[in-house]
């Protein structure tokens, strides 16, 4: 299998480096190497050396019609996987903006939290924190963009069914208007696979703080639609905020929340389910080629949470130097945990990492 896949992304880099001698078209390749100790499933300490490579190919050579297909590779010790991440055309045309492809849609607001987004879900505590981006799961969608304005427009998707000819396809829309300098943004989703019905609303401020709040909620095709809006409501907010400091440095500051009104607030009950996460995050850039962050994940009913640093230094161009710690915080049976071993997509309890990446 893996010998059938790396036929096939070898093929897929020829076939772009060969779309690439085109004018206004662009190819670019990340590399990104880390190594490292962590903490095993059985508490004990493990060594483990990994690379990314993310292939894109962009195509610029029309205003109105722009295209991407990228490909990433993980590769690891005892496999190496690929994955199409992103394959979409999106054309400008005189009544509406489609877009067709796999690809993402952000619908609400939020970093790290946003129950807006009921296409891909942004509420789960299982991201890579070291990562540029938190959330970057994409799906095979079409979409209409029409603008009613500056800052207004509406928005209709059409989302492609699950894995088997049964499943229903998702589909809904959104709506985002402007008024008195705040985004009110109010949409719908019906997801087919789940046989649920998705609506939300989000709004979204600035000036001296930028500030986000977003509700949602899920209904299932049974009796009792009002007890399942209320026992199903997710609440997610957020402050941010970029200052200024000396000359030439910059600091970021964002706290983010989600919050589940119906959902555990005592300790031992399943941690996936709390009533409250919060994500604190500090970034310090004392220039434009190094940066130093500080991110975590808090589960307040618990009191337990995990911790990440990092750090980046650009010292050639496209050459990046990297760096990454983390800790878990809390007791045996809590969200975060030295004694709990974390799932299979998430970091585990603890890590300390160094490499590089290199974009050319």
């Amino acid at each position: 299998m893996v010998k059938f896949h790396t036929t096939v992304a070898c093929g897929a880099f020829i076939l772009l480096f060969s779309l690439n001698l085109a004018a206004d078209n662009s190819l670019s390749i990340e590399i990104r190497n880390l190594a490292g100790i962590f903490q095993t499933e059985d508490s004990g300490a493990g060594i483990t050396g990994a690379s990314e490579a993310d292939l894109s190919f962009r195509s610029e050579a029309n205003r109105d019609v722009k295209g991407q297909v990228s490909i990433k590779a993980d590769v690891g010790e005892a496999a190496t996987d690929f994955d199409l991440h992103r394959a979409f055309v999106r054309a400008r045309l005189p009544w509406f903006r489609l877009t067709m492809g796999k690809t993402r849609l952000s619908w609400g607001e939020g970093f790290m939290f946003n129950a807006g987004d009921v296409l891909f879900d942004s509420q789960s505590t299982t991201v890579d924190l070291t990562g540029d981006e938190l959330r970057t799961a994409g799906t095979w969608l079409a979409s209409v963009y029409y603008s009613m304005g500056r800052f207004s427009f509406a928005e209709a998707v059409l989302l492609t069914p699950g894995e088997t000819p049964e499943d229903y396809p998702s589909g809904g829309g959104r709506l985002v208007l402007r008024p008195g300098g705040i985004k009110v943004e109010g949409g719908y989703l019906y997801a087919g696979e789940a046989g649920e019905h998705r609506p939300y609303v989000s709004l979204q401020g600035g000036g001296w703080l930028n500030w986000h709040l977003s509700a949602a909620s899920v209904i299932e095709p049974v009796a009792g639609a009002d007890e399942q809006l209320d026992e199903n409501l997710r609440l997610s907010f957020g402050l941010f905020q970029l200052f200024r400091v000396g000359y030439s440095s910059s600091l970021n500051l964002r706290i983010e929340g989600l919050l589940r009104p119906r959902g555990s607030w005592k300790d031992g009950k399943d941690p996936r389910e709390y009533g409250l996460y919060l994500y604190p995050e500090i970034s310090l850039s004392p220039d434009d080629r190094r940066n130093i962050f500080y991110r975590a994940i808090v589960s307040p009913v618990d009191i337990s949470a995990l911790h990440v640093i990092g750090g980046s230094w650009n010292i050639y161009q496209g050459f990046t130097l990297l760096g990454y710690a983390g800790i878990a915080s809390g007791e045996k049976g809590d969200l975060f945990s030295l004694h709990n071993s974390r799932e299979a997509d998430s970091l585990p309890a603890w890590f300390v990492s160094a490499g590089c990446s290199f974009i050319f």
